[in-house]
């Protein structure tokens, strides 16, 4: 038995044409009530929940969906499901891009959580702006093991096992809990549909916003701006060569 958790942030439709958005002040997307959905990793995530609470009789799976009002469709969906606990958070950070604050929200949100948790699931990219950088980071404001990109999730008696590719081989990890571990989308990992009576059940309860706050800015922000470069793309191009090291070298000489 174990307490699963699953971390999910709703995002712009990609079907969604571009000629719908609009640029706010600050650079920002000026979303309004622009439709919001799951992205793959977000869905495979709580797929892979769903289906370890099916192999582990006695199993508790709580979603925690972070977000403003965007976030209430996506919660709903969750309580169609018949997730055990769905909670809708709105975190308070300075912006949106700082990853230490936004990590430093989604574990207090585990920590606040009336049983304690053995598993927390994230997509990779979770909260950011692909830069894949909460994830670990809440790993480490937790202080538990951090496995990336599983598609695959087992429960142990003691533990979870973890597979994910890697080239022409497969790796793979067994390890105890407490674990925080991102799930990338796979052709064997789909999610469900809910039955539509529970859609129905789910529409009609009442739900109410929790906030967490994110705690100082990770970044002290000296300034942001947006400036074109004047160049066009394929010029300045250094192809880098050699290992891991010298590339690394070379990218900070850069």
């Amino acid at each position: 038995m174990a307490h699963v958790v699953v971390a999910l942030v709703p995002i712009v439709d990609p079907q969604l044409a571009t000629r719908q958005l609009t640029v706010a002040d600050g650079g920002d997307l000026a979303l309004g009530d622009t439709r919001h959905v799951l992205g793959p990793f977000d869905e495979a995530a709580l797929e892979t929940a769903l289906t370890i609470r099916d192999k582990s009789p006695g199993s508790t799976l709580s979603v925690l969906v972070f977000g403003g009002a965007e976030a209430n469709e996506t919660l709903r969906f969750a309580m169609a499901l018949k997730a055990d606990k769905a909670r809708w958070i709105a975190i308070n950070t300075r912006h949106g891009w700082d990853a230490r604050g936004i990590a430093n929200a989604v574990s207090e949100a585990v920590r606040s959580l009336p049983l304690p948790a053995d598993l927390l699931l994230m997509g990779p990219e979770f909260g950011d702006h692909d830069d894949g950088l909460v994830p670990p980071l809440v790993a480490r404001a937790l202080g538990w093991t951090f496995f990336q990109w599983a598609f695959q999730v087992a429960p142990l008696a003691e533990g979870f096992a973890f597979t994910r590719d890697a080239g022409d081989f497969e790796e793979r990890l067994a390890t105890h809990m407490p674990v925080v571990a991102t799930v990338s989308t796979h052709p064997s990992v789909r999610l469900r549909l809910p039955l539509l009576k529970n859609i129905m059940a789910a529409n009609r309860q009442q739900v109410a916003t929790e906030q967490v706050d994110g705690g100082p800015v990770g970044t002290e922000l000296v300034s942001l701006s947006l400036a074109s470069s004047g160049r066009r793309r394929g010029e300045n191009c250094n192809l880098i060569q050699g290992d891991s090291d010298s590339q690394a070298a070379a990218f900070a000489s850069l």
